[in-house]
């Protein structure tokens, strides 16, 4: 900073002030970690458009509780010419519900049947009762096991909500 006659120039002062008074505090979002394990059944469902639903359980955590989801669209060759048609991208509408309340998400994934794994991103969209005002992202790693009767996966759901 230079200064005149000794005093320091603090004429951008103002605005300094007003730009930071204007910051969200670091407080103003209560945010938490998710860091849990979970279970999924895939199966046919006639709510879907593609015919798949999927349900299960958030194993502990935050989260605990309930899981549901509903498949609208799924592209074989995760909708890429070049890849496997047996690798799917897929979206879904999904719920978990707590004894809390609920989380709405917004999720896309692939699955590999032939490494038995997916991946999920599940964006927060809405929520009831302790996640009212809800936002963040979700990431699920799973591990397929088709072998079984009804496909299934379990996996590590993780990521952070932020409620506002």
């Amino acid at each position: 900073m230079k200064s005149i006659g000794g005093a320091p120039r603090l004429r951008h002062l103002p605005a300094l002030a007003a730009l930071i008074s204007a910051w969200p505090a670091a407080h103003a979002s209560d945010c938490k970690l998710v860091n849990a394990q979970l279970e999924v059944t895939l199966r046919v469902c006639a709510e879907s458009p593609v015919g798949l639903c999927a349900s299960g359980t958030i194993l502990s955590g935050l989260l605990a509780g309930e899981f549901s989801a509903v498949r609208d669209a799924i592209a074989p060759g995760a909708g890429l010419g070049t890849v496997s048609p047996r690798l799917a991208a897929y979206s879904a509408d999904a719920v978990v519900t707590t004894a809390d309340g609920e989380l709405r998400l917004r999720q896309v994934g692939v699955s590999d049947p032939d490494n038995e794994s997916l991946v999920e991103l599940a964006e927060i969209v809405a929520g009831s009762g302790q996640f009212v005002g809800a936002s963040g992202v979700l990431h699920v790693n799973g591990q397929l096991d088709s072998r079984e009767v009804a496909p299934h996966y379990r996996g590590k759901i993780s990521g952070r909500y932020c409620l506002e």
